[in-house]
């Protein structure tokens, strides 16, 4: 199982350029965000199969696509395990990305956001004539992490037996957290 998780991906056919993951880097740490990450990557020219004599089927921007999962487990296609998969992202419009490369949003609207934690991508592209019909990047790790402040006000007096009213303020936690104020013992 371990030589599963550390395998490579498929290889582009030979003189095909291979998907080049560009960002975010491995390991990194990112703030949740309603609005979902952004994952770019390269999705050059290629051919999905090559039958020889000048005959070739050429794959195009529609056939990337970019999987989150919370393992980095492969399945037998060498993609990310569609059981611990999280999100799925397909190439979308942006002019402020080079025109080399590709953008996707996962963990957008749909789901709110990611929660914190740590979660594995990777990005594939048809190719009809790699093991598992899929070409595959590598996998990167990804931290979801939220930086949050809290600060409590008390009211202007406390009296013991009488109920309060504290002001709560918590920053940078995702929305839909669950906040809970305990008295020390």
């Amino acid at each position: 199982m371990l030589a599963g998780l550390l395998a490579p991906g498929a290889a582009a056919l030979p003189g095909d350029e291979p998907i080049a993951l560009v960002s975010p880097a491995d390991g990194a740490t990112v703030a949740p965000s309603g609005d979902g990450s952004r994952f770019l990557f390269t999705c050059p020219v290629y051919r999905s199969a090559d039958f020889g004599d000048g005959f070739a089927t050429f794959g195009a921007r529609t056939d990337y696509s970019a999987r989150l999962a919370t393992s980095a487990e492969l399945g037998v296609d060498g993609r990310l395990r569609q059981d611990r998969l999280v999100d799925l992202g397909g190439v979308q419009s942006d002019d402020t990305v080079p025109p080399d490369q590709c953008l996707t949003v996962m963990g957008d609207e749909q789901r709110a956001g990611l929660d914190p934690g740590t979660y594995y991508w990777q990005v594939a592209r048809i190719c009809t004539q790699c093991a598992g019909s899929y070409e595959t990047s590598e996998v990167r790790r990804l931290v979801v992490r939220a930086e949050v402040r809290a600060s409590l006000r008390p009211p202007g007096a406390l009296f013991g037996g009488y109920p309060a009213a504290f002001a709560v303020r918590v920053e940078g936690a995702p929305d839909g957290s669950v906040v809970a104020l305990q008295r020390q013992t």
